[in-house]
C-alpha cells in the first residue's frame, strides 16, 4: 500500500466514532483468536499448571513434584496459584476432557481480545488516536498473542493485566485518593497471584510514584477530602494504602508458602532455582545441561521443595559473590537476549518470528529516540520494560518472557510508524532546532481527556 493510501486509511479510521473503532478492533481480534483455536485445537501441553489443577480436583491439594529425581508429590509454591485454580474450575465443571479445554481457550480468547481496550487507551493517552488504532491492529494480528490464547498458560492474563496496571497507576499518580490507592494495590496483589514477575513492575512503579510526588512543586492534585492535609502525610498515606492492599491480597498465599517451606525461606514460583539457572558454573548462552539440576539434588540428598529451593539459592549467591565480573557480563548479555532472542530453545525463535519482530523493535527504538525529551512523561510505559529486563538479567531468559510487555513495545512501534508516515507526507518539520509535530498528543495534565 502506498504512503498516500495508508494515510487515507488512517484518516478514515479517525473519522469514525471512537466506540465504532473499538468495536471493530475488538471484533477483529476476537475473530482471529477464534480461528486460531480452531486451527490449533486442544492438544497443547498443560505443563505444571495443568498437573497441579488435576491434583486439585482429585483432592490431593496444591501439590507437585518439580525437582527430579524427587517423584513424591508434596505441597508446592513453585507455580503461582491463579492459573492452576482457573484450570481446575473448568475441570470440575466439564470434566477433564476436550470440552473443558475448549472452554478455557474461549475464556482466553475473550481476555486476549479485551486487551485491545487498555492498549487503545494507553496509546491515546500518551500519543494519538492514530497510534492507538495501529498499536491495536499490531496486537490483534501478531502471532505471539494469537498463540497465547490457544496455549494453556497464564501469559494471556499477564498480558491483559500489565497495561491495566499502568493505566490505574498513572491515574493514581495524577490524582491520588484512598479509594484509588486501595483499588490499585488490590489489582497489583491479584496480578502477583497470576504472575509473580509483576513484583518488578510493582516495586518500580511505587518508586516512580514517590519520586514524581517528591519532584512536584505543589500538591494541588491531591484530593483534600480523602487524603490528609499535610503534604508528607498525603504521600505516605497514599503509598501505604497501595502497599497494604497489595500485601493483604497476597497474604494468604505468602502464609501458605511460609508453612510449606517450614519457615526456611519463602520464594514464589521457583525464584531460588531460577536464580541458580542463570548463575552457576555450567551456565552458557544456550542454558545449562539438562542433567545438571538433577545431579545437584541427588548430591545433596534433599527431598523437600523448600530445602531444594534454598540450596539452589545459596549456590547461586555463592557463585555470584565469587564471580562478580562474569555475572555482570552475563547480566548485560541477558538484557540483550531479553529484547532480542536468546540462544536457549532456538526452535522457539525461528527466522520468521525474528523477521516479524525486528522492524517493530527498530520502530520502537526510533520513536523513543524521537520523544527523548518526553522520557519523564513516558515513564509509566517504560517502567515495565526496566522491571522485566532487570529481573530476567539476574536469572535467565527464554523467548516467551518478553511477550507480556510486547504490547507496550508495539505502542511505541505504532507511534514510530505514524511518525514515518507523517514525515513522508510532509506533516512535520524542524523549526529553530526544535521538533514541531502536528500529531495530536493528549494533554496529560487532564486525565479525564484520556478516557473521554
Amino acid at each position: 500500500m502506498s504512503v498516500v493510501g495508508s494515510m487515507k486509511v488512517i484518516k478514515f479510521v479517525q473519522s469514525v466514532n471512537k466506540k465504532q473503532i473499538l468495536a471493530f478492533l475488538f471484533t477483529f481480534a476476537l475473530v482471529l483468536r477464534i480461528i486460531t483455536i480452531l486451527v490449533m485445537g486442544q492438544q497443547q501441553n498443560l505443563y505444571e499448571n495443568g498437573e497441579i489443577a488435576l491434583h486439585l480436583i482429585q483432592g490431593r491439594g496444591f501439590v507437585y513434584s518439580y525437582f527430579p529425581p524427587v517423584t513424591q508429590l508434596q505441597p508446592t509454591c513453585i507455580m503461582a496459584p491463579f492459573y492452576p485454580f482457573f484450570l481446575a474450575t473448568f475441570f470440575l465443571l466439564f470434566g477433564v476432557n476436550q470440552t473443558a479445554l475448549l472452554a478455557v481457550q474461549l475464556i482466553q480468547v475473550i481476555i486476549g481480545s479485551l486487551t485491545i481496550f487498555p492498549i487503545y487507551y494507553l496509546s491515546r493517552m500518551f500519543f494519538s488516536q492514530r497510534t492507538a488504532v495501529i498499536s491495536c491492529m499490531l496486537f490483534a494480528v501478531y502471532p505471539d498473542f494469537l498463540y497465547s490464547v490457544a496455549s494453556f498458560h497464564q501469559i494471556v492474563f499477564t498480558t491483559f493485566l500489565i497495561p491495566i496496571l499502568i493505566f490505574f497507576t498513572y491515574d493514581l499518580q495524577k490524582k491520588p485518593t484512598h479509594r484509588k490507592a486501595g483499588a490499585c494495590g488490590a489489582l497489583y496483589g491479584f496480578s502477583l497471584l497470576v504472575e509473580p514477575v509483576i513484583i518488578s513492575v510493582f516495586s518500580l512503579m511505587s518508586l516512580w510514584i514517590v519520586i514524581s510526588w517528591i519532584r512536584r512543586k505543589s500538591f494541588n492534585a491531591f484530593s483534600s477530602k480523602s487524603l490528609p492535609k499535610s503534604s508528607l502525610k498525603r504521600k505516605v498515606m497514599a503509598i501505604s494504602i497501595l502497599v497494604v492492599f497489595c500485601g493483604l491480597v497476597i497474604l494468604p498465599w505468602e502464609v501458605r508458602c511460609l508453612m510449606v517451606y517450614e519457615g526456611n525461606f519463602v520464594f514464589i514460583k521457583g525464584s531460588g532455582f531460577n536464580l541458580w539457572r542463570g548463575n552457576n558454573a555450567k551456565y552458557t548462552e544456550t542454558g545449562i545441561p539438562p542433567w545438571y539440576p538433577s545431579e545437584m539434588v541427588v548430591n545433596t540428598g534433599l527431598t523437600k521443595e523448600g530445602e531444594i529451593e534454598r540450596m539452589f539459592y545459596d549456590s547461586a549467591r555463592s557463585y555470584i559473590s565469587s564471580h562478580i565480573l562474569e555475572t555482570l557480563f552475563n547480566s548485560l548479555r541477558k538484557m540483550v537476549d531479553f529484547w532480542w532472542f536468546p540462544k536457549i530453545l532456538p526452535e522457539q525463535s525461528p527466522p520468521l518470528r525474528r523477521a516479524l519482530y525486528a522492524p517493530l523493535l527498530l520502530l520502537a527504538i526510533g520513536a523513543l529516540f524521537y520523544e527523548r525529551r518526553r522520557i519523564k512523561e513516558l515513564m509509566p510505559l517504560l517502567v515495565p520494560f526496566l522491571g522485566f529486563t532487570l529481573l530476567y538479567s539476574i536469572t535467565f531468559v527464554l523467548p516467551r518472557y518478553r511477550v507480556p510487555i510486547q504490547p507496550l513495545l508495539f505502542i511505541l512501534s505504532a507511534y514510530g510508524l505514524v511518525l514515518i508516515l507523517e514525515a513522508l507526507k510532509g506533516r512535520f518539520h524542524l523549526k529553530s532546532g526544535k521538533y514541531t509535530n502536528v500529531i495530536r498528543k493528549v494533554d496529560q495534565t487532564d486525565f479525564s481527556r484520556c478516557i473521554g
